[in-house]
């Protein structure tokens, strides 16, 4: 069962703190490069995410009056306590209620009031809930404006940043989610623009909005990074582990300066060492590592073993291109099998986060038992895939004194802030 409820908005926050001197402090900034470049930014008021997905919803209910549109016509009103039936009817969305029916190409639900918020699954949004078909589902997309749907990601993307002197690397990631933001708005081929989860950004609507890191939105306010007139890309993950990584070696984008790998502060004490998956450790059994390969399907005879596993070669940042796996069937066969880039991580997945392993910045140490792998150990250093934006290396760079502009172009050199 699934409920949509409405909050009054004023007993859901305080007041926000907003920097009006901001931007006439800051000489870095340059105004309005991008409008000829990037029209649709300027013109992007709001963003759809896709809040869920399935052929029906069962008993939609409202606490407060609702409005549910189409195409502009407001179709019907329900009372607080009223539910509401959704399905996919041929090519349409059928709604219904006690009292009636109605067949739809689309649907927008909309508080009755601009103060109240809608909810979903026990989380608050700003904004309207639009469900549209997709096949032979229907799709629950969330109508929100660009620097509220911000104001939600930044805390769930980085809430360890929550001190006063954290607040620069805020302000410098604010930045980098509204770059990333308007990039995945501009590839948009689909009725809605972002996941709500790891696949693009972590949204959970007005919920997790905080007043501490709302204000580092607020004061960045049209705000992003271009690179040569152009937006830039801006990436990011949680922890380096001392060097960031080139682009080429992980995404499909290539020969993009400003994502070349880096390093974060100094080889003896990289900015990102405070993070607390700085150095982490994993260990296998044969048996692991085999399954592991079998549920890849890089292993199809269950009866093969493996003999070793090396890094076969890395990239300048230590990261592991090529790992290397010799294995031996029944009858002796040798072969080898080669694990590349930031692949291995979703394939020798980590036993400790049952998520992808940390990082590829790792050494291994192995064991053997009559000319077999019996374990191995690998030993890493950071949290991500290691491109563009180190959270805890900004958030050290924060703590040490850096504004977050110097913070953002030590991560994209070369870019430079403009004010859309």
């Amino acid at each position: 069962m699934s409920f949509i409820r409405i909050h009054n908005i004023k007993s859901f926050f305080l007041p926000l703190v907003i920097c009006v001197l901001f931007l006439q402090c800051n000489p870095t900034t340059s105004k309005a490069v991008l409008r000829n470049n990037f029209k649709f930014i300027k013109e992007t008021k709001q963003i759809r995410v896709l809040l869920d997905e399935s052929s029906q919803f069962r008993d939609l209910r409202f606490d407060c009056k609702v409005v549910l549109r189409s195409e502009q016509s407001n179709v019907l009103v329900l009372k607080a306590g009223e539910t509401l039936q959704v399905s996919r009817k041929k090519n349409q969305i059928e709604i219904r209620t006690s009292k009636s029916r109605y067949n739809l190409e689309s649907v927008d639900i909309c508080p009755s009031s601009d103060i109240d918020l809608l909810s979903y699954k026990k989380r608050t949004y700003r904004g309207i809930i639009r469900l549209k078909p997709s096949g032979s589902n229907i799709r629950l997309i969330n109508i929100v404006d660009v620097e509220d749907y911000l104001k939600s990601v930044i805390f769930t993307e980085m809430g360890p940043a929550s001190k006063a002197q954290d607040f620069e690397a805020l302000k410098a990631f604010a930045v980098c989610l509204r770059n990333y933001t308007f990039m995945k708005v501009h590839e948009s081929k689909a009725d809605f623009d972002l996941y709500p989860d790891s696949r693009d950004q972590v949204y959970r609507g007005a919920s997790s909005e905080k007043i501490f890191s709302n204000s580092a939105i607020d004061e960045t306010n049209g705000l992003v990074l271009e690179y040569n007139g152009q937006l830039a890309k801006t990436f990011y993950y949680s922890s380096c582990g001392g060097h960031t990584e080139n682009s080429d070696n992980v995404f499909s984008e290539k020969g993009i300066d400003y994502l070349n790998g880096v390093e974060d502060g100094n080889e003896d004490e990289p900015f990102c060492m405070i993070s607390p998956s700085f150095n982490w450790t994993e260990r296998y059994t044969q048996e692991e590592i085999v399954s592991l390969l079998k549920k890849a399907k890089y292993i199809t005879n269950p009866q093969i073993r493996i003999k070793n596993i090396e890094v076969q070669s890395r990239f300048k940042s230590g990261r592991v291109n090529e790992l290397k796996i010799t294995t031996v069937n029944p009858e002796g066969q040798i072969s080898s099998l080669f694990l590349i880039g930031n692949s291995i991580r979703s394939i020798i997945t980590s036993k400790e986060t049952k998520g992808l392993l940390r990082s590829t910045l790792f050494d291994i140490e192995t064991e053997y038992k009559k000319g077999l792998l019996s374990s191995v150990q690998i030993k890493g250093r950071g949290n991500g895939h290691g491109v563009g934006f180190c959270q805890w290396g900004a958030i050290a760079q924060s703590r040490a004194g850096k504004k977050f502009h110097e913070i953002l172009y030590s991560y994209f050199p070369g870019t430079k802030l403009s004010e859309i």
